[in-house]
């Protein structure tokens, strides 16, 4: 049994719905790519809530901000000593915050992975871009892509905007 067909036991039964939806085998295959990005993304902020404090989150934004303030006026001045003091500073807040961002990871990136190697060799999905040459077309180009993308270029498209608006709706920092 190849990886194909483990991928395919895993989450044909979980995603597999999302790519029969409608009669209409172009829009179940755009749809099918636009659920999956809702829902991982979905899961990855709802996770993300949860592990990742976010009042502290938010308390080192406010001293970056002031740290940055003071990177400003210590250029203007023309104070090295203080401008090195400064970003030694703002750079261990900086540190921290990315460990912080980087913890959900540790449970996000193999399902993502995962999920990512199925759709890759989802038969149905890979028959109709095998057929097309891409997933979806845009009404308009993109620098250094085009206006054709395929199956992980709509995801991203998908995924961005999802996860940005429940970011707002959940009042998250990261």
């Amino acid at each position: 049994m190849g990886l194909a067909e483990i991928l395919n036991a895993m989450f044909s039964p979980i995603f597999g719905i999302f790519f029969h939806l409608t009669r209409d085998y172009h829009l179940n295959v755009m749809l099918g790519v636009a659920l999956c990005a809702v829902l991982i993304s979905a899961v990855i902020i709802l996770i993300t809530k949860k592990m990742v404090d976010q009042d502290k989150m938010r308390e080192y934004k406010k001293k970056i901000k002031e740290y940055q303030k003071k990177m400003r006026e210590a250029r203007e001045k023309n104070d090295k000593k203080a401008l090195e003091k400064v970003n030694i500073r703002m750079m261990e807040v900086q540190k921290e915050m990315m460990m912080m961002s980087m913890k959900p990871m540790l449970y996000t990136l193999l399902p993502i992975i995962l999920i990512f190697n199925w759709l890759r060799y989802y038969e149905y999905l890979n028959n109709f871009i095998a057929t097309h040459g891409y997933l979806v077309a845009l009404p308009f180009a993109l620098p250094h892509v085009g206006n054709t993308l395929g199956w992980f270029g709509w995801y991203i498209f998908c995924s961005i905007p999802t996860s940005s608006i429940l970011k707002v709706i959940l009042k998250m920092e990261t």
